[in-house]
C-alpha cells in the first residue's frame, strides 16, 4: 500500500517526533471509530500528540477535521490506549494523520518498547 507524506509545512508543525513503524514492517493493526462505526487501519507511525493510519480494505470516507476514537491496539498497563479522541489533521492517498485530543503521557521510548512486546 503506498504511503503518502504530509505537506512539508504540515510536518514542520508538529510537537513530536514520530516513532516509524517501517522498522515492524508497517504490520501493527490498530482501529479507529467513525460515527459509530469501527474501521481497522495499518499504524504507520506515532507520537505522543497523534499517529499517521493507513486506512485497509475497508475505506470509510475521511475528511480533514473529523473526529475519530482510535484504538491504537497497543498493551499500555500506564496508560488507555484503545479510546483516544482525535481529529483527522490530514488526509493522503491511502493513509491520513490524527492528532489526539490530548498529549499521551507516554514519550518515543516507551511507544517503541509497547510496539515491540
Amino acid at each position: 500500500m503506498p504511503v503518502s507524506t504530509p505537506e512539508p509545512d504540515f510536518a514542520e508543525r508538529r510537537g513530536h517526533p514520530r516513532v516509524s513503524l517501517k522498522a515492524y514492517g508497517y504490520n501493527h493493526v490498530c482501529a479507529f471509530l467513525r460515527s459509530g462505526r469501527r474501521h481497522s487501519a495499518n499504524l504507520v507511525d506515532v507520537s505522543p500528540g497523534g499517529a499517521r493510519l493507513a486506512l485497509l480494505d475497508d475505506r470509510p470516507p475521511i475528511a480533514v477535521d473529523d473526529l475519530l476514537t482510535v484504538d491504537l491496539a497497543l498493551p499500555s498497563t500506564d496508560e488507555n490506549l484503545s479510546s483516544l479522541p482525535s481529529t483527522v489533521r490530514w488526509i493522503g492517498q491511502g493513509d491520513f494523520g490524527v492528532s489526539f485530543d490530548r498529549i499521551l503521557d507516554l514519550g518515543n521510548m516507551e511507544l517503541q518498547q509497547l510496539l515491540e512486546r
